[in-house]
């Protein structure tokens, strides 16, 4: 009996070392987040925080979109470098929003294609991202 306890609890042990000792598996998102400068065009810059939504594994929040404000934000669901923004509603239904885009190997710029209908007017934008922090 007392060769069964020290059999388990050194088995115990080698799973408990073998565990801690594998690496944290990195969120696919992480490369994602942080402040980025928005680059319009036509001398249209801003900011935008991309953040983790805490409530969907797969997506990312973009806060201050399409320059609507720090409060607003629309989602994004990520698939290795690329970005999907699905068809969503901002800013309380007044624009519908759909586009998708590609990080570089580097992580440090995205490009962004998408399109805002305010429901009188639907545009396109080619927006590109350059990671600040």
């Amino acid at each position: 009996m007392r060769h069964l306890h020290r059999l388990l609890l050194g088995a115990l042990l080698l799973g408990f070392v073998l565990y801690s000792c594998n690496p944290d598996v990195e969120d696919p998102r992480d490369k994602f987040t942080g402040t980025w400068l928005a680059d319009e065009g036509n001398n249209m810059k801003y900011n935008v925080s991309i953040s983790l939504d805490p409530n969907n594994n797969k997506r990312i929040l973009f806060y201050n979109f399409h320059n609507f404000g720090a409060a607003e934000h629309v989602y994004g669901e990520v698939d290795g470098f690329n970005v999907t923004i699905p068809f969503q509603q901002a800013c309380q239904g007044t624009y519908q929003i759909q586009g998708s885009g590609i990080m570089n190997s580097a992580k440090t710029v995205i490009t962004l294609n998408y399109t805002v209908d305010d429901g009188a007017n639907k545009e396109t934008y080619n927006v590109i991202y350059t990671k600040q922090s």
